[in-house]
């Protein structure tokens, strides 16, 4: 199990230059989609996404015990679970946003 994470690790770093560049276009195309909402919709807007956009898994069945994702590993990956969902979305709502969030509990 330790070879498999340490591969996952090094498989994340070769890809997360062509995810990050991914994000930075998305992020613009999303920030354009929030111009002239409050921020109270533009919030609403990103959490249905969030809460919408994937496929529910616990981690223990997938992975076999728990692990968190980095915002660009929710993208990448076919499942994802809540903590998962909320650091992704601390992220949007910083990126796209602009407003401090922290992921509570975790």
């Amino acid at each position: 199990m330790k070879t498999l994470k340490i591969f996952v690790a090094v498989l994340m770093l070769s890809i997360c230059g062509s995810v990050q560049a991914q994000i930075t276009k998305e992020q613009l195309k999303e920030r354009e989609k929030l111009k002239g909402l409050s921020q109270k919709e533009a919030m609403e807007r990103l959490l249905n996404w969030v809460q919408t956009a994937f496929v529910y898994e616990y981690d223990d069945k997938v992975w076999g015990d728990d692990r968190a994702f980095f915002p660009e590993e929710t993208l990448y990956y076919p499942y994802c679970d809540c903590e998962d969902r909320s650091i992704l979305l601390s992220r949007l709502v910083r990126d796209l946003l602009g407003l401090k969030a922290i992921p509570a509990g975790l």
